[in-house]
């Protein structure tokens, strides 16, 4: 072997940066083009306006992933802003396959396992093929950067453990785990388990808790930004969390509390069904087959600590996935996918002959060697299959619908028109071209959905101050809205969906305009 390339398969980092890079390169490769409803990805557009505006995304916020997408899309990439989001993500996504392997190739450099970083490397290869993360990662979404400030909160835990300057490790995953609570909230579903790790300790307890709660405490700051930046009325502004009660209703996710564990009781068989075809579709047989031995290995060389954090991450992350009552829950799993992942890798590393997790006790050492370095193969098989096979439902590259209804609604809006939409997918995409690329200044785009919030009405008069030339509040009552427009001879258009599903916008005729999918309303 030449020196260069032996000195490279010593390195303990090549695991980690080989495949993240592959990671990297899979996930540029089949990102969407553009802005896209993809694998569940209806937020995109609003998130992406709200970053660019550094406005206030839907509850809990976001307020670090809002803030990390602008910076990002204020690098010179040259693309459209939706393609840098979806960029981003896919980045999010790399840089956490990369953080685990890098963290499995120190543990099981630590446990002796036999070849370490082919080990971890593989193990790098399984957490990026796993379907919920390649699809997220080409999208914009939240997910990736959730995935990311997981692993790095678990990896700083890790590190602690026996370092020199444990209490700065431990203060600096605190400050992860807080800031990570500004992407998503659900990560406090990892701090349980790490609560455990911590009491499991033999000495200083109670300074590593203190360490990590100080952390965890400077991290949450980063939700005075909804605050901070409410006060400038950006377009994207949920909850105006100007006041107390805004910011309690935003951050508290108030709106979404219904669906919290709100999975009707006859659903919960078919859910679990799914769950665990959503499992073996993450890892396949064999990876699924070495998780679980993975599993009972790490319990059967006691290894408590690390089994009550990522065992609580696991059940806890699966629980909430599967009581929350929305179509898209699947998404909440990612943290747990990894888990699982984790105890893959040591179920390969315990087929491992002479291995300290006795897998294979009592085998002959040739016996053992075949079957280890068989089920690398097997793994190595498994996965280059897995993404051969997903290629062509996760590649986005000719996905355009999104960005073609969001482009053609807005063409075909006459001059000055108050656009009224409804729907998730709708009213984003919108949201996206006018206010995110700036895309028509002279259209208001109203939701009727959000109509009877005071803090929506407020955001759109300050967003549209037209609407009201005297000044004043705008109707709570929509129907007024559009008499008061036109009367004063704006053009008043709404989406077929608005029409379909708004009833209080039937009392105004609405006409087809031709060659359009918008409709004119006229007075009654």
């Amino acid at each position: 072997m030449p020196r260069g390339l032996e000195r490279l398969v010593a390195w303990g980092g090549w695991p980690a940066l080989a495949s993240g890079s592959l990671a990297l390169g899979l996930y540029l490769t089949t990102a969407a083009p553009s802005l896209t409803w993809a694998h569940d990805s209806a937020d995109g557009g609003e998130l992406l306006a709200a970053a660019q505006t550094l406005g206030i995304a839907h509850p809990p916020g976001y307020p670090a992933y809002l803030l990390l997408l602008h910076l990002w899309t204020r690098l010179p990439l040259g693309s459209d802003l939706a393609r840098r989001g979806n960029a981003f993500s896919a980045l999010g996504g790399a840089l956490a396959v990369a953080l685990f392997a890098s963290l499995l190739t120190r543990c099981l450099r630590r446990e002796g396992s036999a070849h370490p970083r082919l080990t971890a490397f593989l193990g790098g290869l399984l957490a990026a093929a796993m379907p919920t993360l390649w699809g997220q990662a080409t999208v914009t979404e939240v997910y990736t950067l959730h995935a990311l400030f997981f692993v790095a909160f678990w990896s700083l835990l890790w590190r602690a453990d026996g370092a020199r300057r444990a209490l700065l490790w431990l203060a600096g995953a605190g400050l992860v785990a807080g800031v990570g609570l500004g992407n998503h909230l659900s990560l406090a579903l990892a701090l349980p388990g790490a609560v455990a790790w911590l009491l499991w300790r033999r000495e200083g307890r109670g300074r590593a808790l203190g360490a990590l709660a100080g952390g965890l405490l400077l991290g949450l700051l980063v939700y005075l930004y909804l605050p901070l930046r409410a006060r400038a009325w950006p377009p994207v502004n949920w909850g105006n969390p100007q006041t107390w009660a805004g910011f309690r209703w935003l951050v508290s996710g108030e709106l979404y509390r219904p669906f919290v564990f709100g999975l009707s009781g006859a659903y919960l068989l078919p859910r679990l069904g799914a769950w665990a075809a959503l499992l073996r579709e993450q890892f396949g047989w064999v990876g699924l087959a070495l998780g679980w031995m993975g599993l009972w290995a790490e319990g059967s060389r006691g290894c408590w600590r690390r089994l009550a954090f990522l065992g609580s991450a696991f059940a806890l992350y699966t629980a909430y996935a599967l009581g929350y009552d929305t179509t898209d829950s699947y998404v909440y799993l990612l943290p747990a996918h990894f888990a699982f992942a984790w105890w893959a890798v040591q179920g390969l590393s315990a087929l491992a002959p002479a291995s300290a997790k006795g897998l294979l006790d009592g085998v002959q050492p040739s016996v053992a060697r075949a079957v280890h370095w068989g089920a690398m193969a097997l793994l190595g098989a498994s996965v280059g299959l897995g993404v051969v096979g997903a290629f062509p439902r996760m590649d986005l590259r000719g996905d355009g619908e999104a960005w073609r209804y969001g482009r053609e609604v807005l063409s075909e809006a006459p001059p000055r028109a108050l656009v009224l939409v409804v729907g998730d997918r709708q009213v984003f995409a919108l949201w996206y071209f006018r206010y995110g690329e700036g895309e028509r200044p002279d259209v208001a785009v109203v939701t009727p959905n959000l109509w009877p919030y005071g803090w929506y009405r407020e955001t759109v008069q300050h967003t549209h101050p037209d609407l009201e030339p005297e000044g004043g509040p705008l109707p709570e009552d929509l129907g007024a809205l559009v008499r008061e427009a036109l009367a004063a001879g704006r053009p008043v258009v709404a989406t077929e969906e608005a029409v379909r599903d708004a009833a209080a916008l039937r009392a105004y005729r609405p006409l087809r305009r031709a060659g359009t999918s918008l409709y004119d309303l006229r007075q009654p």
